[in-house]
């Protein structure tokens, strides 16, 4: 079972081809039991299906910083604009932990070898700075008062 935050609700239960059927019902019954929503994986696959989902989103954010193309505000900006959500990926990067992030970049691209699923040089430097976000104080935003949450800021970006 894959949690994510407390405040999700969705729980990903995902087996192996030798878990039964009686084992995935018994964890979706615990599952329903606790209030939460489960979401079953038809096949077992490296990192959980939505976690994937979400990796793909970080990955290109990363890229896109790494690139020069727009900066971690910019991206976040313009997810939250076109998703509603309180928090873009950017800012969910440092909620998890930029050294987190950073571990599980490099588990794909230990999988893969695919260079671009290593993580880019940038997020090295942020932490080897010491700014792995939320916990640290510092990553894409200062904490405790990240520049996303201030009054005003989704839609008027700094020019």
């Amino acid at each position: 079972m894959n949690f994510g935050t407390p405040e999700h609700l969705r729980v990903e239960v995902m087996g192996h081809p030798g878990t039964g059927p009686e084992t995935t019902e018994a964890a979706k019954r615990f599952l329903r039991q606790l209030g939460l929503v489960p979401i079953v994986a038809r096949r077992e696959i490296q990192g959980y299906p939505t976690n994937r989902i979400w990796r793909a989103i970080k990955k290109e954010a990363l890229q896109l910083i790494a690139g020069g193309y727009l900066s971690a505000e910019e991206i976040d900006r313009a997810w939250m604009l076109d998703w509603g959500t309180p928090i873009g990926p950017c800012g969910l990067m440092d909620v998890v932990g930029l050294d987190v992030i950073r571990d599980i970049e490099n588990v794909y691209h230990e999988a893969s070898g695919d260079p671009s699923d290593q993580p880019p040089e940038f997020l090295e430097r942020m932490i080897a700075r010491g700014e792995c976000g939320v916990k640290s104080g510092k990553g894409f935003y200062s904490y405790p008062s990240p520049a996303f949450e201030r009054e005003g800021w989704l839609t008027t970006p700094d020019d």
